[in-house]
């Protein structure tokens, strides 16, 4: 929570920068949330205007705009064979490689820190302590592969979704007005004007919290989840589902199911209070469901 305090600090100044012209302020999102990731995985934030953290942020973009298009050599294996590299494969891949190579350096770093004595408790160190302490346990998944995959997906996954939910409360906010103007008075009336936020004020802040929970059902920003598979032969609504078969959930078909949603096309934070003013998270599933689904923390 310190660390999300002090970015916005930062991110607040960035804003402030563009107070006389238009914005477009999802990179400045980006770049935030990135950097709450990046102090707690690395233990350190990295400037805005950093020439790593740019090309960082640059790979990173040009990788979400194309991953997309992995689902055709999923299904259609032979493609990655053909003549160029129509889909982006390819330069998905020497993306990627360079992430890897960067989380890898990042990682070598703290191991030289840690010979020296300089100990810290960010992700890293705390994953390379345990990678020390079953070094001898057989088949342990604490590995540094896993390590730098882990890395990847925390920015990759973390930053993404993150950054685009807010977007999407600008845009919900902006078109909304009245929702913009009832959460601010109770933000005001809780905080203050010169505090910042914080998660003790969260129980006091229903109408806030409903806004945001909205905002993950209507934005619906991750609208099929992760591909799954079955690992036995099951029967599921008279549908026969042999095992190895590949699994797709579609949240967006509950998040507009109108027998869960009244008017599911309309922004309605109200829909996530109970009749005490209480927060009902009902049935959203914006991650989808599981054990480790932390779309409710």
């Amino acid at each position: 929570e310190e660390r999300i305090l002090e970015e916005i600090t930062f991110f607040i100044q960035e804003m402030e920068k563009n107070t006389d012209k238009p914005l477009y302020p999802q990179p400045i999102i980006q770049k935030s949330v990135a950097n709450v990731i990046a102090s707690v995985t690395f233990g350190k934030r990295m400037d805005y205007e950093d020439p790593i953290f740019m090309k960082y942020m640059k790979i990173f973009n040009r990788s979400i705009q194309v991953i997309g298009n992995s689902g055709v050599v999923n299904t259609f294996p032979f493609v990655r064979f053909l003549p160029g590299d129509m889909f982006h494969i390819k330069q998905l891949q020497r993306d990627f490689d360079y992430l890897t190579s960067e989380y890898q350096r990042i990682i070598d770093e703290h191991k030289k820190a840690a010979k020296e004595g300089k100990q810290d408790d960010d992700f890293i160190s705390v994953y390379l302590k345990k990678i020390e302490e079953e070094k001898n346990v057989e088949d342990s998944s604490f590995t540094e592969r896993q390590l730098v995959g882990l890395c990847n997906d925390l920015f990759g996954a973390g930053t993404e979704t993150t950054s685009t939910t807010l977007a999407w409360a600008i845009i919900y906010m902006s078109s909304n007005p009245d929702t913009q103007a009832r959460v601010q008075a109770e933000i005001d009336d809780v905080i203050g004007n010169e505090a910042l936020p914080s998660m003790h004020h969260r129980l006091q802040l229903p109408f806030t919290e409903a806004t945001i929970l909205e905002t993950q059902r209507l934005g619906d920003i991750v609208p099929l989840g992760v591909p799954h598979a079955v690992t036995k032969d099951v029967y599921f609504r008279d549908y026969f589902i042999p095992k190895g078969t590949m699994i797709i959930p579609n949240m967006y078909s509950v998040h507009m199911n109108p027998k869960l949603w009244p008017e599911p096309e309309k922004f309605k934070p109200g829909r996530f209070l109970d009749s005490e003013g209480k927060i009902d998270k009902k049935e959203l599933i914006p991650f989808s469901l599981g054990k480790y689904n932390f779309a409710h923390l």
